[in-house]
């Protein structure tokens, strides 16, 4: 009767037990002990081989049965008729819109580096002109007032409150002797106001898009890492990719992820231009 290695276990280990219910000498028992124990532990070693090799076998049987799943566990997948790691489809899908968002942003920082320029010589030409005016002009306090649009500031403290209420009366009084002049310094000021509010919406919409670019790039990175571990999977499985592939009839592309790679190195300036570092600043920017 032949055994299992599993059976021979536990024939030695009931041999065991009979061992030590057994009337006979503790040399003697210890002597057979010793050389069960050692064919107890050669037994195991061919059982964990045997097991081993079995289990072999029965993934390259599913393997050769099921190529496609086995490269899709591995994590390739199907693109346009042939295999590719299917992390480089989807950072390939990013390859458009962050391309977009790069163009984007160069668009606004220019339009946003224009735009600041045409407000600074705005603000010297007011200043300069509310200069030569007579009377509360010649206060920079009241210039900055009527600059920043002579605001109410109804919430203020009573202090505030005080000096706001004294500008409007000053300026009341300047509108009934010069009611022409008055009339064009706040056209121009409404144009001023206006100029930097969408400065300042600019600013946000710059922001968002930074935001975005970021966001894209972070994810662009762990896809390529991502990349990067399923090749080395795929190294390491090498004789059994190759032949899941050529069960499958299908080829294997190996990844190309130069155009991401480029992208990445835009991105990359972006993040780091002396303009993002201070678009917070700029948010809160007074001209």
């Amino acid at each position: 009767m032949k055994y299992t290695p599993d059976q021979a276990l536990q024939v030695i280990r009931t041999t065991h037990s009979d061992i030590d219910n057994a009337q006979v000498p503790f040399r003697v028992k210890r002597a057979q002990k010793q050389k069960l124990q050692s064919a107890f532990l050669e037994i195991k070693r061919l059982a964990a081989d045997q097991r081993a090799k079995q289990k072999q076998e029965e993934e390259a049987s599913w393997r050769r049965e099921h190529p496609d799943e086995y490269l899709e566990s591995l994590g390739l997948a199907k693109e346009k008729n042939t295999w590719v790691i299917e992390a480089v489809v989807e950072v390939n899908e990013l390859n458009k819109p962050l391309a977009k968002l790069i163009t984007e942003y160069k668009r606004k920082a220019k339009e946003i580096e224009k735009k600041e320029t045409r407000i600074k010589q705005q603000e010297t030409r007011l200043e300069n002109g509310m200069k030569k005016l007579p009377g509360a002009f010649q206060s920079e306090e009241f210039r900055k007032w009527v600059m920043d649009g002579m605001q109410e500031y109804p919430n203020a403290p009573p202090g505030i409150r005080i000096l706001v209420d004294k500008g409007r009366e000053q300026f009341d009084r300047f509108r009934d002797r010069n009611p022409r002049i008055a009339n064009e310094l706040e056209q121009k000021m409404g144009q001023f106001q206006t100029m930097k509010m969408q400065y300042q919406s600019d600013i946000k919409a710059l922001a968002s898009t930074v935001d975005d670019i970021s966001k894209m790039d972070r994810t662009a990175r762990d896809l390529l890492r991502k990349i990067a571990k399923t090749e080395q999977r795929l190294d390491q499985k090498k004789i059994n990719v190759q032949s899941a592939v050529q069960s499958s009839g299908i080829a294997y592309t190996p990844p190309d992820t130069t155009n991401i790679e480029n992208l990445l190195g835009k991105s990359d300036e972006i993040l780091e231009d002396d303009l993002v570092d201070s678009l917070r600043e700029r948010t809160d920017a007074r001209f």
